[in-house]
């Protein structure tokens, strides 16, 4: 006989009670859930409470320096003029020149110094011969100016487009600067412009600034954004300029664009909606000379100083004069771009380029170098701008009366020696 196996009661409920705990335990969570969330918006809130204690308490702490501040700048006044007062009368009183002026105080006390004002930079001067290569100086740590001659080329633009219009047989001065200096300054290998912060047109000459590292790129980059610079040219126009507008400021705004006209480049046009520039001028010298039929031909020597870094800013600037003067020729002599062909054909018989020439350039130093001091580079124009210059007669009536309206109303700096 086999023993009966009990086997395990399987008890089945209904389905109600199963419904009911079901439901039971999800009202427990979504209860839980709930107050979890009420929990981090009291957090939140707290936060946010705290936040704005803190805030409160900075602008009250800010405001309670700036009244020391104020209180104690008082004071100093009040000691000041005590002092002076107290330095007049006394026999103990002392001069003490400080910053160009003289201060009286009395010997017993201790000598208070004046608020700190700007004092002008040292200027430090650099001559840039001009040659048929380019030459180079390191005037300051950080540093470089280069003499770009005439024809060769500099590009600034962006990777992709740098080498796309770049003239056939023009060396460029980037490849120079690299075989050159490469060595000493791996930055003009490792940066695609070459450390050159500005750009010359291809037969524009004069001294181009170079940064060494890209710290000194930055720096050099502000400064010229910041007007810092003083960038003047010489430029030799068509046409005797009128004695009442021999000096002046030229604000056209300028647009440019493609070159459609089967030219390569670009051109530049005077246009409403272009962009704001702003140009200083002064004629300096009349010229005139015979032609072939026995006509005269007048000439004007002018500088030009660029507030605005526009494409071609000097160029369409004088032929915008020119062209409100009502001058016969509109234009610098050999500007094959804004000139017609038979025009400069007839200027080749002067000079085989544009006659357009940087001739100064001032900057100051970079924050690093121990003297803060303000760099003014000269280049003198090179020999084939003055041989045009010495095929021309004067005319020294006119130049005299450019001269005697210019010490009044010209916009720019002084003159130095120019060539007449």
């Amino acid at each position: 006989q086999h023993s009966e196996v009990e086997r395990p009661r399987i008890v089945l409920r209904p389905r109600e009670e199963t419904l009911d705990r079901r439901s039971r335990s999800r009202t427990w969570s979504l209860s839980q859930s709930k107050e979890r969330k009420k929990k981090k918006k009291k957090e939140k809130e707290k936060e946010k409470e705290k936040k704005k204690k803190e805030k409160k308490k900075g602008k009250e702490k800010e405001k309670e320096k700036e009244k020391e501040k104020e209180t104690e700048k008082e004071k100093d006044k009040d000691r000041e003029k005590k002092k002076h007062r107290k330095g007049k009368n006394s026999e103990s009183s002392e001069e003490i020149v400080f910053q160009g002026r003289t201060y009286n105080v009395s010997s017993e006390r201790e000598v208070r110094s004046p608020p700190n004002k700007r004092t002008p930079l040292a200027v430090k001067t650099c001559l840039l011969e001009p040659s048929a290569e380019p030459n180079a100086l390191v005037p300051s740590p950080g540093v470089m100016v280069v003499y770009k001659p005439s024809h060769w080329t500099v590009t600034t633009s962006e990777p992709g487009r740098e080498r796309k219009w770049k003239r056939h047989g023009a060396p460029d001065l980037q490849d120079w600067l690299k075989k050159y200096h490469g060595e000493e300054f791996p930055f003009l290998w490792n940066d695609w412009r070459s450390g050159c912060v500005h750009r010359l047109d291809v037969q524009t000459s004069g001294p181009l600034l170079v940064a060494l590292d890209d710290r000194a790129f930055q720096e050099l980059r502000q400064g010229m954004h910041r007007q810092t610079w003083y960038k003047e040219y010489l430029a030799l126009v068509h046409g005797a300029i009128p004695v009442d507008k021999c000096c002046g400021i030229l604000k056209y705004p300028l647009k440019t664009g493609v070159q459609h006209s089967g030219g390569v480049g670009w051109i530049t046009e005077v246009h409403p909606e272009g962009q704001y520039s702003e140009t200083r001028y002064e004629a300096l010298t009349a010229y005139w000379r015979r032609t072939i039929r026995g006509a005269s031909h007048r000439y004007t020597l002018v500088r030009c100083r660029i507030v605005t870094g526009r494409t071609h800013q000097i160029r369409v600037h004088l032929k915008q004069l020119a062209k409100d003067c009502n001058l016969p020729q509109q234009g610098i002599v050999g500007d094959y771009k804004y000139l017609s062909s038979w025009q400069v054909t007839l200027d080749k018989d002067i000079v085989d380029r544009v006659w357009l020439h940087a001739y100064r350039l001032h900057f100051p130093e970079l924050a690093r170098s121990p003297q803060q001091q303000r760099l003014n580079v000269t280049s003198p124009p090179p020999g084939e701008l003055t041989a045009a210059l010495n095929r021309l007669n004067v005319d020294q009536q006119l130049t005299d009366q450019y001269a005697a309206l210019a010490k009044a109303n010209s916009p720019m700096i002084p003159q130095e020696a120019f060539p007449r």
